[in-house]
């Protein structure tokens, strides 16, 4: 009779020689409806923070905290560590127009994220994501950096918390 040795992510395999791995992770945004005009953004211009909505959001990452009320979010402080962040945007315009959004560590923008029809491939796409090796414990934002003809929040309805996430996931 052999026994298996081997691990992965610190986990071992069962009597079948299973290795169950599971990445800690954070998911905001699970299609849920609830209006933007329930949220506590103030604007869609530059600087605005993004905030997303889930009634319960899944947080598996020990010491981590998200910050929001009512259900909408718009920072993740994370602990030490290596991460991938993941964030995708979606919301009405009133005409042609952009709104490009990034993760910011601090005043540091790290990935940006463009959506609309005048969005070119320089933009990229509608998901910012970015690889952050924290050394210390850090809040992570989701903000506009540029918009133009985006509807009011008034207008938005459930497009944003229905077709809007976030997704970290711990990786080191």
């Amino acid at each position: 009779m052999s026994h298996n040795i081997s691990t992965f992510n610190n986990n071992e395999p069962n009597r079948l020689s299973e290795i169950v791995a599971s990445i800690p992770y954070i998911l905001i945004g699970s299609g849920e409806s609830n209006a933007y005009s329930n949220s506590a953004a103030s604007t869609l211009a530059a600087g605005g923070n993004l905030f997303f909505y889930d009634s319960s959001p899944l947080n598996t990452i020990n010491s981590a905290t998200l910050t929001g009320t009512n259900g909408w979010y718009y920072a993740v402080t994370l602990p030490i560590g290596d991460y991938i962040v993941e964030a995708c945007f979606n919301c009405n315009f009133s005409a042609s127009g952009i709104l490009r959004h990034a993760v910011y560590t601090g005043i540091n923008k790290t990935a940006f994220g463009s959506i609309g029809d005048t969005a070119d491939l320089e933009d990229g796409g509608c998901i910012a994501c970015a690889y952050l090796p924290l050394t210390t414990s850090a809040t992570i934002e989701f903000k506009i950096v540029s918009s133009s003809n985006t509807d009011t929040i008034a207008n938005q309805g459930n497009v944003v918390s229905e077709q809007s996430w976030i997704l970290i996931r711990k990786v080191g």
